[in-house]
């Protein structure tokens, strides 16, 4: 269930940054954001 989570995490993130295919360095952008969520919880 955890992985369909974050696979819906980064394709509403793609959607939101107008991305039709996820690369490495985009990975890197949405790690760093749930990274920075999960320092503010």
């Amino acid at each position: 269930m955890r992985l369909v989570l974050v696979l819906k995490g980064c394709v509403d993130w793609a959607r939101e940054n107008s991305v039709e295919l996820i690369t490495e360095e985009h990975m890197k952008i949405i790690n760093n954001k749930c990274a920075k969520k999960k320092g503010k919880k």
